[in-house]
């Protein structure tokens, strides 16, 4: 699912010229994400997935899939490589002015 959400990320106007990808990730990714979707929905869950949308209608599916997407990120972002490229940012800050700043 993390593939997914990159790849659709990376359709964004503002960050599509600058991400590159070979062949076409989306078709695979998106094969991958309707098989994870059938498989929780009509395997693994479906009684609960009834009782949810029974209960709160669409609104029980999107919030479930939300979760999923917030799980994929929290993947994404855990690894220790994107950690590292996401604060590489604070090398340029000035440390001093934000010390005062905060003290």
């Amino acid at each position: 699912m993390a593939i997914w959400v990159v790849l659709a990320y990376s359709q964004h106007p503002d960050v599509a010229d600058v991400i590159s990808t070979n062949g076409n990730p989306q078709d695979s990714a998106d094969r991958e994400l309707a098989e994870l979707f059938s498989e929780l929905l009509l395997e693994r869950c479906p009684e609960e997935a009834k009782a949810a949308i029974k209960s709160d209608g669409n609104l029980a599916m999107e919030a479930a899939f939300q979760v999923l997407g917030q799980v994929a990120g929290q993947e994404l972002a855990n690894n220790p490589q994107v950690n590292s490229a996401m604060t590489g940012f604070t090398r340029y800050l000035d440390h001093k002015r934000l010390n005062t700043f905060f003290n």
